[in-house]
This record gives structure tokens, sequence and C-alpha cells, in this order.
């Protein structure tokens, strides 16, 4: 039977001079290269006929199969599955998270809405949506901390008027992931929590979100602005958008829409504005004045939407 040589080694054993013999020489039981010499050669030389065995077989062994990372957080969050992950953990309050080892992340985070400008009698603008940083990274075992920021509240008093800026929302770590707030409406509109999309001028609609950017808030009278963030899978709904513009006040009687669901109507001499839906990061409806009196409490920008943070993956 021919031999299967698996290797082929030169070493000196005890300062005798250098013997070379095959590794494993298979099917051979005689001859310079054989087991069984090699057997002899470690029992007769070495003290250590294992350690002299293992210099004429060099064998590497696989790295054994890593076990599935665990995980641990806190805060306020929840976690659920779906057909595509069998971990999605829902931070709508801030928490931490840490993962026993690097592993690859997706994660959505999404800034507060700004809230809704009031009390303008030119009419105000709508607060714009938070923005929103989406992606995969890999996570390391630090330990991450989250926070969720809180809408903006609406406008409560005449000229400026303006409604407060949204919240950030960020996951800090061994590498950090923010969306900024929607900026709060006044007489114009908001620009969203993204560099995409501006508010609307008095008497123009918000801008629309393009990739990566919520909507702004619309101008007096104008709707805001679309947002495009839209990840069904995960929680179902388009993050971000601008509240709707308030009413041009006294009889007018007509106010701009929100971009989405998720963000505010505005107000008009009769009906209040409305505030941004929590953890989508809508902005709020900007307010309405009327005219010939003081504009009463309900008449004020909404609040806008607080934001949200999203983590998933398979383990």
């Amino acid at each position: 039977m021919p031999g299967f040589n698996l290797g082929f080694n030169q070493r000196n054993f005890n300062g005798t001079k250098a013997t070379s013999a095959a590794a494993i020489n298979m099917g051979t039981m005689r001859g310079k290269g054989s087991t069984s010499r090699m057997l002899n050669f470690c029992k007769t030389h070495s003290q250590a006929p294992s350690l002299c065995i293992n210099q004429f077989i060099n064998i590497t062994q696989p790295e054994p199969p890593l076990p599935p990372p665990s995980y641990t957080a806190t805060g306020t969050y929840t976690v659920s599955s779906n057909s595509q992950y069998n971990n999605i953990i829902t931070f709508t309050g801030d928490g931490t998270f840490q993962i026993s080892r690097p592993y690859s992340v997706s994660y959505i985070v999404v800034g507060g809405g700004g809230g809704g400008g009031g009390y303008v009698l030119s009419g105000s603008g709508g607060g714009g949506g938070g923005g929103v940083s989406t992606n995969s990274a890999l996570f390391t075992s630090t330990l991450y901390t989250i926070t969720v920021g809180s809408g903006g509240t609406g406008a409560t008093s005449l000229n400026p008027g303006n409604g407060t800026n949204g919240g950030n929302s960020s996951i800090i770590g061994s590498t950090s992931y923010v969306a900024t707030g929607g900026r709060g409406g006044s007489v114009n509109g908001g620009a969203s929590g993204t560099l995409n999309s501006t508010g609307g001028v008095a008497g123009s609609p918000g801008g629309n979100g393009t990739i990566g950017g919520a909507g702004g808030g619309g101008g007096g009278n104008f709707s805001g602005g679309n947002g495009s963030i839209n990840i069904p899978t995960i929680y179902e709904t388009i993050f971000g958008a601008g509240g709707g513009g308030g009413s041009g006040g006294g009889d007018r009687g007509f106010s701009g829409l929100g971009g989405n669901s998720n963000a505010g109507n505005g107000g008009s001499s009769y009906d209040v504005s409305t505030s941004g839906r929590v953890n989508t990061g809508g902005g709020g409806g900007g307010g309405c004045s009327t005219v010939g009196r003081d504009p009463p409490a309900g008449y004020a920008g909404g609040n806008g939407g607080s934001g949200i943070v999203i983590l998933y993956f398979n383990v």
C-alpha cells in the first residue's frame, strides 16, 4: 500500500545530529519515514515522547464556534420579535444596553419633534419632525447609554410665539449615533432634525424629507412636509414629519395638515392644534390666534412627539 505523507520535519534532539522523518506515512509500517519508526525514535531520544511526536506532526485544531452573545438592558423598553428578527428592543425612554461580545446590531434613532408656534395673527408654523438615524454597526461589549429625546413644547404666547425644539435621541458608547430633535415653529415652520428638510417660510409648506430626513413644519396656513423613513418590518410606521401650519386667524377657519399621521395638525379659528404622536418624532401643529380677543389657552401650538430608539438583531 503506498504511503500518504502529511508532513516532513527535520529536528535536532538531545544534541544529536539532525534526523529526518516523515510525519505520518499512512499505510506504511516499516522504513525510514514510517509511523512506527517515528514512535520508536521519540521513545528513545526524548524525555517527553508526546512533545517529540508533536514536532513531527503539526496539527492545527480549528477554533471552536463562539457561543451566541447575551445582552442586558435597563430603563424603559420592551422586547419583541418578528419573522426576521428574534430580538427587537424598543426604548421609549432612557436606558442602557450592553452585549457580551462584539456583534452586529441594527438601530433606529429618532429625535423628538419640535413644538408648534402659537398665537401668531398671521398664522403660526408647525414644529419640525425629529431627525432619523438608521444603519447597522458592530457594537462592542461597552455599556451603551440610550437617550430618548422629548417632544418640544407648543408655544403659549403671542408673537414671537415660538415652540421649543425637540430633544436629541442618541446611543452613546464606544461609538455614538445621534438623531437631532426637530426645530420649534414660529411664524415660519420649524426645520426638521436633519439637514435635508427646512421649515416652510410664512406662506409656504414645509420641505419634504429626503432619504434620512423628516419633514419640515409648514408655514402659516400650509401643511408640513412628509417624512421619508418607512420601516414596516420593524415598527410599522413612518418616522418624523413636520406639523401643520396654524390658521391665519380671524374667520379664515382653515389650517395646514401634518406631514403624515405622526405629525400634529395646525389649529384654526374653530379647532385647536394637535400634538405629534409620542415615540415617532412627529412635529406639533401650529396654534391659532383669533382676531378681536385674547386667544384662549386651547389655541396654543401642539407639542412635538417624543423620539424613540430601536435595536434589532438575531442571536
